[in-house]
């Protein structure tokens, strides 16, 4: 499993994680990489630093040995801490408009099942029928059927009449 740091040409940063180098290579040749917020396809990895240790042929003396791991760990933190910096950047985003393309994206790429959406989930987890994104209603007796019966689903916060364009 590898992580990259993408962006879309509107500048919307965020991860991506792939299998290796080449299922991302793939994805993006194929147009399969979409901007979670934007939903822009013109998405490229960020520049990365990622710490490693060139093989030698020869092996280190155990006091170069301490020395590799120490800078190893130190260049670990170093970088994990600014990760974490950087994410609480990111992480400044208006709710509002946070559900408003979540919603977006729901509408655009899933298949609007309506009432038929419990039939359709508990069918899509025995395997009766292909795995897809779905979205539709429930009655709050079939939610909690869904809860009994550990599948898996997700409720989105509807949005007031306020925050319509």
């Amino acid at each position: 499993m590898i992580i990259f740091e993408l962006q879309c040409e509107a500048g919307h940063r965020f991860e991506g994680w792939f299998g290796d180098s080449q299922d991302y290579e793939q994805q993006k040749q194929q147009g399969l990489l979409t901007c979670p917020m934007c939903d822009g396809h013109n998405v490229s990895k960020m520049p990365g630093v990622v710490p490693f240790i060139k093989k030698s042929t020869r092996q280190p003396s155990s006091e170069q040995q301490q020395q590799i791991e120490t800078k190893s760990k130190s260049d670990s933190k170093a970088i994990n801490k600014k990760r974490r910096r950087r994410r609480k950047q990111e992480v400044n985003v208006d709710p509002v408009v946070l559900l408003k393309t979540l919603h977006h994206h729901v509408r655009t790429k899933f298949e609007n099942v309506g009432s038929r959406f419990y039939d359709e989930v508990v069918k899509m987890h025995r395997g009766e029928s292909p795995k897809r994104g779905i979205y539709g209603h429930v009655t709050h007796e079939q939610q909690e059927k869904l809860d009994e019966q550990e599948i898996p689903y997700a409720t989105l916060p509807k949005l007031g009449p306020e925050f319509e364009n």
